[in-house]
């Protein structure tokens, strides 16, 4: 393919790809990178943010199966013409939140959905309900896909962001808040804490009083300080934990809007993140102790309490409190066991030390490790 080709298919100026090529200007734009993976037909966007061209393609190994090519292809493909949407995605968010093997679910309901709503939005564009739905499809994708699989979970939020462009304020914000999700999750922190922070200027710089918007506020301000705590920058991360208790304080219960969730037990999960990240293991203790869950919240979203106060346990060698987490991690997102990094990360660590709880082998092998 010529380079004047590509440019017209990415509809950028040849001149532009040709200092992308020579490294006279960087790939820092999501929708480009986004949109010359499409052209090129890379499995995973991401190979393209060391450099472009691309030094290898990802390599696909015999005999596995990608849990995500079918979201991906629902995603990426040109939609079908003539299929028929049904109209939101709220009963599959319920599952995402109250189902205990909600990506065993969802990895075969999701795609098919997005494909439909894909399909019908290509024959009704500008009708606001279906555009409304589309995008909380690509949030709930972006939601299950989390830093699995970067190059796809920056995809499906950057369509977002497009489709709610001509939006209303408010949405256009939480699709925004959306990527910025995208980009903490799949490790880039510093374009995650401009942009949760550009996003949480545009609606105010205090807490607002319409509810909406003071959850997708405070919700911004977590994310920011989850960023800030991966870059070990202490003070900025205090200073955001502040504002986002001071929303939570004001939302006196967790609530979700647009289907974002902030409230009280958010702002305690954000802060024991942080301090797991900030190397600050000695405070998750008590952290933990305060923690309280408000009525109605989702139990796949308490199942991340567990999972860090399993990931400390494991840490401070307790295998016996460790493994306790683990049991309610289990108890109340199954799926957590063996979609989640950090439970990995945590059993890897378990198993180093002799002699191996019985309960920990189980997990482990539950999880594909043994």
């Amino acid at each position: 393919m010529s380079r004047r080709t590509l440019a017209e298919l990415i509809g950028r100026s040849e001149e532009w790809l040709r200092l992308i090529e020579t490294g006279a200007r960087p790939l820092d734009s999501v929708q480009a990178v986004v949109r010359l993976a499409e052209v090129l037909r890379l499995r995973d966007p991401a190979e393209l943010l060391d450099g472009f061209p691309p030094r290898q393609r990802t390599p696909i190994q015999l005999g596995t199966e990608d849990p995500w090519d079918e979201l991906r292809t629902a995603a990426v493909e040109p939609p079908q013409a003539g299929s028929v949407a049904t109209i939101g995605v709220d009963d599959l968010w319920h599952q995402w939140r109250f189902c205990s093997r909600r990506s065993t679910t969802l990895r075969q309901e999701l795609p098919i959905r997005l494909a439909e709503l894909r399909s019908a939005w290509q024959d009704r564009t500008g009708d606001e309900a279906l555009a409304a739905s589309l995008i909380d499809a690509y949030h709930l994708a972006r939601s299950m896909v989390g830093g699995s699989e970067p190059g796809l979970a920056l995809l499906v939020a950057d369509r977002a962001v497009a489709l709610a462009e001509r939006d209303a304020p408010l949405r256009r914000a939480a699709a925004a808040r959306n990527l910025a999700m995208a980009l903490l999750q799949t490790g880039d922190y510093a374009r995650a804490l401009r942009l949760a922070q550009t996003v949480a200027a545009s609606i105010g710089d205090r807490p607002p009083a319409d509810r909406p918007e003071l959850l997708l506020w405070g919700s911004l301000q977590s994310i920011a300080a989850k960023a800030a705590a991966r870059r070990n920058d202490i003070e900025n991360t205090r200073r955001l934990l502040a504002a986002a208790a001071d929303a939570a304080a004001r939302a006196a219960f967790d609530d979700a809007h647009h289907n974002v969730w902030f409230g009280p037990s958010d702002l305690h999960l954000t802060r024991m993140s942080t301090a797991i990240n900030l190397g600050q293991l000695q405070e998750i203790p008590v952290l933990a102790a305060e923690a309280e869950f408000s009525d109605g919240y989702p139990p796949t979203l308490q199942a991340a309490y567990y999972v860090m106060l399993a990931y400390v346990y494991a840490r401070r060698h307790d295998a016996a409190a460790a493994a306790m987490a683990l049991d309610r991690v289990e108890q109340l997102c199954a799926d957590e066991i063996t979609d989640n990094a950090t439970v990995t990360r945590t059993l890897h660590l378990l198993l180093q030390h002799q002699p191996v709880p019985a309960e920990i082998r189980r997990l482990a092998r539950l999880a594909g490790i043994l």
